[in-house]
């Protein structure tokens, strides 16, 4: 197979905002979407129309809080206000708030050398610097395909109480520079045909704060907050989820 028979997909393993906030950095943030429902199951009777049956209880599901926070730094002056997002979330109790969006910006000057090295084999001039700016987007992304991967079928107790790993995570979507967002200059930074530049993109992701070191799987992978989900394409041009890959 050919190396477009392959793609990848960086993401985090999971979306909730008080694990990955800190991955970030909310001096890093420049978008951010949180979501939040809360529902209320409540029980009452009913009888039946018929009288020969016996009453029984019907389970009625109400909203009672819904929160929402859309911040952006072009509409916003300052740095994101995570400690008050938390603070509010913890007063107004209602759990863990969804990341749906982020975009988060940093320099990395292995990424900006690798990306720079692709250039020249392709006869082109570089034009990455050390301090090119990079912006990375990801997005919420569930999928039923994902429970066929081996670190979730094997999900543990602490994994999910410590670091909220969970099914929804989320998917690294877009990948740009400051020529974009300053000059509005188009680019093509494809973030599925090279795995090795998607771990240079994670590896920008702060990982400090998580407690021990995690659990190895029987291929010998240690499973980590940020990975790589591989797919390959079928005769019939669709794609299959592989496997995974953690970060090299």
């Amino acid at each position: 197979m050919t190396a477009t028979d392959w793609r990848y997909n960086a993401f985090i393993r999971s979306n909730c905002f008080t694990k990955v906030i800190e991955m970030f950095g909310a001096e890093r943030i420049t978008e951010i979407v949180l979501n939040r429902r809360v529902q209320k199951q409540t029980k009452r009777e009913v009888l039946p129309n018929d009288p020969s049956k016996p009453k029984y209880l019907q389970r009625d599901i109400t909203e009672t809080h819904s929160f929402c926070v859309d911040w952006n730094v072009k509409k916003h002056a300052g740095v994101f206000p995570a400690d008050k997002v938390k603070m509010l979330v913890t007063k107004a109790e209602i759990g863990d708030l969804v990341v749906s969006h982020v975009q988060f910006r940093f320099e990395s000057p292995e990424l900006a050398t690798f990306l720079n090295d692709m250039l020249v084999r392709d006869n082109k001039q570089k034009v990455f610097t050390p301090k090119t700016m990079f912006y990375a987007t990801f997005n919420n992304y569930y999928g039923e395909e994902l429970k066929s991967l081996p670190w979730l079928a094997t999900l543990n107790h602490f994994e999910i109480e410590n670091y909220l790993f969970k099914l929804s995570c989320l998917d690294l979507e877009e990948l740009h520079t400051d020529r974009v967002e300053k000059y509005g200059e188009e680019e093509h930074l494809s973030i599925h045909d090279d795995a090795k530049m998607l771990d240079l993109v994670l590896k920008a992701l702060n990982f400090d704060g998580w407690d021990r070191k995690l659990r190895t799987m029987k291929d010998g992978q240690v499973i980590r907050p940020a990975a790589k989900r591989q797919y390959k394409k079928t005769q019939t041009k669709n794609w299959i989820l592989e496997g995974q890959q953690e970060v090299a």
